[in-house]
């Protein structure tokens, strides 16, 4: 899939509909910026690039996107502040990230995240588990298994 398309997917996400006065504020939109730089990121596989792309976001947004993420269409980032996205995560499409979330290594596997998922703010995904399509985590959740599609995962499940 072509970059210009993944960002247009992002964009209408806050913007369904194409106006100027949308165009305007998407150029103001912080959630937008971070996806941009994000997709540049992820499509570009140029380390140069990728590393100052990564310092402007930790810098901007205190975003860590690590190298070789692989992201699909439509990624919302409501609140682009404090995400940590480790090397090897893979992440579905229409898939929502709240503030302060790490997905994250553990003992060297990282987590696939499925279509449809929402991550709420404050979230710990760490190992080689699936996050199920549609499936929803909760605010400040800890996941190191896998999470049924279609499912709600808090703190405190087993």
């Amino acid at each position: 899939m072509k970059m210009f398309e993944l960002f247009k997917s992002d964009i209408e996400v806050f913007y369904p509909k194409f106006s100027i006065k949308n165009l305007i504020k998407a150029l103001v939109n912080p959630s937008i910026h971070a996806c941009f730089f994000i997709r540049i990121m992820t499509s570009n596989r140029s380390k140069v690039v990728h590393i100052l792309l990564r310092n402007i976001l930790i810098w901007k947004h205190s975003i860590d996107v690590g190298y070789g993420v692989s992201i699909g269409r439509t990624l919302h980032l409501p609140h682009p502040l404090g995400i940590v996205i480790g090397d090897g995560v893979e992440i579905g499409n229409r898939v929502s990230i709240y503030h302060n979330c790490t997905l994250g290594n553990k003992r060297g596997e990282y987590p696939n995240i499925k279509d449809g998922v929402c991550i709420y703010p404050n979230t710990t995904i760490v190992g080689g588990i699936i996050i199920g399509e549609n499936a929803i985590i909760g605010a400040n959740s800890f996941v190191d298994k896998d999470v049924k599609e279609e499912s709600c995962f808090k703190s405190g499940n087993s």
